[in-house]
């Protein structure tokens, strides 16, 4: 019977594809196929549904990953400038203390930078302390001593000047009666009248003998100004009129020596009148001497007179001690001599390389003499302390590790029975791309230290990151999403097998969930209360429960 059926439906087909064109086939075709796949299809609603009843239970979260052991630290070392391996001070598998040289390149001129700063700043600071401390009194009774001479010489300069002047004045008047006035006819009247004529300079004649009138009130003056000379009042003033006195009898006498040298011949051949005009030119030149010894013990008067207002300064700067811009140079200068040796100690720490910590060397890559660049490893020291795990945490679980989180930690190499135990040290905050994935460097620091534990091995690590009890938790398939938010199907009070009327009476309640524990069920915050029967697929919670166990 059941052979003679498949026999015709199998010659169905074939009948209906002939005829698809006429409605009075394919339609009531159709029917029949539906009808079919209502009839045939089992009737598995039944087995697809089962209720829960809720109740508080214990929830805990984990994040699981793999890692591997590493050196509690472990680091290339070289230095941050190259040059000539000098020395190495270790070998391999030697332990070592942490700030012990293991190694140096050539620095002999990194050594005397060090000295030739170390020098200037004990020099500046020397300066500093002397500046700071004050003057001695040895160096101010040094300056006393200058103010001293130099007043000294002031009034030495003094009484030369007054001298001066007066010899000045004696010269002049002996050069005007004595010698000039061999050439004038009354030379002290009022009318005095130049015993020649100046050929071809009628006016030169007039002029000196208005002059000679001049020289003989100049004089007067003079004599006048030299009695009221004194060491102690000598002024600028005084000074000025004695040098206009000498300029009026060195102007006339000039003149006077141009006139007896324009005389007609007849005249210049006489003999006494040569020896009138020899009279003459030893009265200007004698004249000229002394006012030029005048100008000179003027220029030493104002030379003696600027030393001593310069000792006169010192003394005072030398009293009032150092001032507080000279502190602030002196200070500025020490601090820029000690930054020198900072720099040169810091030019000469990357020559040298020293042990960051306590360990073992497990590599030296260089012999000495050979050449080293720059940032090149040379030596590689591993930590002889606790090992630890490093691992990589995803995006999604690096948010529930916390700093001192318990973990639990086998080991590839001794199985799963032998279990230790470790606590979260270090969560990197920026992420590190791992096969095209964002994680996070995890470091974890094992509690105990054990023989067996070994740099390299492949660790699987549970760490526990939540645990609370009397958590309303259901299973993720409890979830219906309606109309964007998060509802679960309550079924009756008392209900204990879901049946299709049993799934017509639930109800959609909302409700607030939270995270997800370590068995996949989901965290339920509001909503729900203890007792209360829900609807779930009975095969989603198989699998969650097979998950689980």
């Amino acid at each position: 019977m059941q052979t003679s059926f498949m026999t015709k439906l199998k010659n169905f087909f074939p009948y209906l594809w002939r005829n698809k064109t006429k409605p009075r086939v394919w339609i009531p075709a159709i029917i029949v196929i539906i009808v079919l796949i209502a009839v045939l299809k089992p009737d598995t609603s039944a087995a697809s549904y089962e209720v829960l009843a809720v109740q508080p239970t214990d929830f805990v979260q984990e994040v699981s990953v793999t890692g591997k052991v590493v050196p509690a630290q472990k680091v290339d070392l070289g230095f941050e400038t190259g040059g000539r391996l000098a020395r190495v001070n270790v070998v391999v598998g030697q332990k070592v203390k942490k700030g012990q040289s293991l190694a140096n390149i050539s620095n002999a001129d990194y050594y005397a930078n060090l000295q030739k700063s170390q020098a200037v700043y004990q020099s500046e600071q020397a300066r500093l302390a002397d500046i700071q401390k004050g003057n001695r009194p040895e160096s101010i009774a040094i300056a006393k001593a200058d103010v001293d001479t130099a007043a000294q010489n002031v009034t030495q300069a003094r009484v030369s000047l007054v001298e001066e002047s007066k010899d000045a004045f004696a010269k002049a008047d002996d050069a005007i009666k004595n010698k000039s006035d061999v050439v004038f006819n009354n030379p002290r009247s009022n009318n005095p009248e130049l015993t020649f004529f100046v050929e071809g300079n009628s006016t030169l004649r007039m002029k000196l003998q208005e002059q000679r009138i001049v020289v003989t009130e100049t004089l007067n003056a003079w004599l006048a100004l030299n009695s009221k000379l004194n060491v102690a009042t000598l002024n600028d003033a005084q000074i000025a009129q004695a040098k206009g006195y000498a300029s009026v009898i060195q102007n006339f006498l000039s003149d006077l020596n141009t006139a007896v040298t324009s005389v007609n011949s007849s005249l210049a051949s006489d003999s006494s009148f040569q020896a009138k005009k020899a009279d003459v030119n030893t009265a200007r030149t004698n004249v000229n001497a002394a006012v030029q010894s005048f100008n000179t013990s003027v220029t030493s008067l104002k030379n003696a007179e600027s030393a001593l207002a310069r000792a006169n300064q010192s003394l005072a700067l030398q009293q009032s001690g150092s001032t507080p811009e000279e502190i602030k140079v002196a200070l500025a200068n020490a601090q820029g001599a000690a930054a020198s040796i900072s720099s040169a100690s810091a030019s000469l720490s990357k020559t040298v390389i020293n042990a960051p910590f306590d360990g073992i060397v497990t590599r030296v890559q260089y012999k000495t003499g050979e050449s080293v660049g720059a940032a090149e490893a040379v030596i590689t020291l591993m930590s002889d302390a606790s090992f630890e795990i490093e691992t990589y945490v995803s995006e999604n679980d690096v948010p529930k590790l916390k700093i001192g989180q318990v973990a639990k930690v086998t080991l590839d190499a001794l199985g799963d029975a032998v279990v230790f135990d470790a606590t979260v040290s270090q969560v990197d905050l920026s992420e590190t791309i791992k096969d095209g994935v964002v994680t996070y460097l995890t470091r974890l620091q094992f509690q105990t230290r054990d023989e067996r534990i070994k740099s390299g091995l492949t660790t699987n690590v549970v760490v526990e990151t939540d645990k609370r009890t009397g958590v309303i938790k259901v299973p993720q398939s409890a979830i219906v999403i309606s109309k964007g938010k998060k509802m679960i199907k309550v079924a009756p009070a008392g209900t204990t097998a879901w049946t299709k009327d049993i799934d017509a009476q639930a109800k959609l309640v909302p409700v607030t969930t939270g995270t997800i524990d370590r068995e996949g069920d989901l965290e339920v915050l509001t909503g729900l209360n203890a007792g209360d029967v829900i609807i779930v697929k009975a095969a989603a919670k198989a699998d969650a429960t097979a998950t689980a166990e």
